[in-house]
């Protein structure tokens, strides 16, 4: 990118300025380059009060706006103006423009990227807070941001989050507000919310980057690729983290199915997708995921499950557990009633034989309660199998296809 910032100093976009605004603009992007942005906007800021009408100038904001959008401020108004005078400078030179534009969309879709990973880090950081040890699939997640180093340090994520780099902008002071209260989940949904609604926002300008890349030159070719590369990475974080979420749900469907009929009851009752199930497929609609293997297999294991068990195997397993209960109530009264007639401290032997009873009423009442039905075991089976997959399942960035986007 240093190549098309140096541009900026080319006679061609060096046009309607003086000594003094030229002077203003090649120290702007002297400190573009070397990362100064802030010093650098000033510096264009000064050549545009002396020369209004110095396309460079205005390119050289296009690009500082560019690399320093955070989430409370995309800048894209301003970016967006900047782009247009430019335009209007430069007629004759389409080409100019195009590659130009293309350059600050790379930085755009990077700048995005970096947002969505730093949010999720931060999401996946607090519920590590809340949980008291985040687990081996959590960790798996935390990527590389600046100054993060999650899961490195034994300092709370709490009291360190607002000294995170930009890409964790917005959730600084987020935190601010909720860390007195401790609210670790409150504060991992919150920030989870703000990942999904920069990916959200992001998609018009990945689907605008994808296609300038057959009218731009290699280089510039080349940056937007990789930056939309970079999304799709940060996408299918995401989508991991919901994968692994609906992982745990799986899992403690699993466990209902095991300990009774009560989860069956919801599942036999369920018309529509559960919430964790749908959430999933509305963000694979999105990040243009919906031909993935993964959609289809989340599908078919919920059909499945509903198959798996009759409702006509589920009612007579219900009656047999009803009937079962009322004959361990029945075996409970009757040791009760025979240990109050006997009055242990007349008729110890006697009075003792009243135990058995109770006890026989606590085992048969146990064991049926660990009664299932076929279905119920194969319930279990297969809950567990898929929450195993859900969390195996690897996502290469090509696979995301942009055309299916939102």
């Amino acid at each position: 990118m240093k190549e098309m910032i140096n541009e900026l100093t080319n006679e061609e976009l060096l046009i309607n300025v003086n000594e003094e605004s030229e002077s203003k603009v090649s120290m702007g992007v002297s400190n573009l380059v070397n990362k100064k942005t802030k010093k650098a906007h000033e510096l264009f800021d000064k050549a545009l009060e002396i020369s209004h009408k110095c396309p460079a100038a205005w390119l050289g904001k296009a690009y500082t706006d560019a690399y320093t959008i955070t989430a409370e401020d995309s800048k894209m108004d301003s970016i967006d103006h900047s782009l247009g005078q430019v335009k209007s400078l430069v007629p004759s030179n389409p080409e100019l423009i195009a590659n130009h534009y293309g350059a600050i969309l790379s930085i755009l879709v990077y700048k995005t990227s970096e947002l969505i990973k730093g949010h999720l880090n931060t999401a996946i950081a607090m519920k590590k807070e809340a949980e008291g040890a985040a687990t081996d699939a959590a960790l798996s997640l935390l990527v590389g941001v600046a100054g993060a180093a999650v899961g490195s340090s034994s300092k709370s994520v709490v009291g360190k989050v607002a000294g995170w780099s930009a890409a964790g902008a917005g959730a600084g002071k987020m935190v601010s507000n909720l860390k007195a209260s401790g609210d670790y989940d409150t504060i991992a949904n919150s920030v989870y919310a703000l990942a999904m609604g920069q990916l959200i926002g992001s998609i018009n300008l990945i689907q605008i980057a994808d296609s300038i890349t057959a009218n731009v030159s290699e280089p510039v070719k080349k940056a937007l690729n990789s930056a939309i590369t970079e999304w799709k990475k940060s996408s299918l974080l995401l989508y991991k983290a919901e994968l692994l979420q609906l992982s745990v749900f799986v899992e403690k469907l699993s466990s209902g199915f095991s300990s009774g009929t009560g989860k069956i009851d919801d599942l036999l009752k369920q018309k529509k997708d559960f919430k964790e199930v749908a959430e999933v497929k509305v963000l694979a609609d999105i990040v243009g995921l919906d031909n993935h293997k993964s959609v289809d297999k989340l599908d078919s294991f919920f059909k499945e499950i509903k198959k798996s068990t009759s409702t006509d195997e589920h009612d007579e397993l219900k009656a047999i557990k009803k009937k079962r209960y009322i004959k361990s109530a029945v075996l409970f009264i009757a040791g009760g009633l025979w240990m109050e007639i006997m009055d242990p401290e007349e008729n110890s032997v006697s009075a003792f034989v009243g135990i058995i009873p109770l006890l026989s009423s606590m085992v048969y009442g146990y064991k049926t309660w660990m009664l299932k039905s076929a279905g119920q075991e194969s319930l279990v089976e297969s809950c567990d199998e898929f929450a195993k997959y859900l969390e195996s399942v690897s996502i290469k960035p090509k696979e995301i296809d942009l055309k299916l986007l939102g």
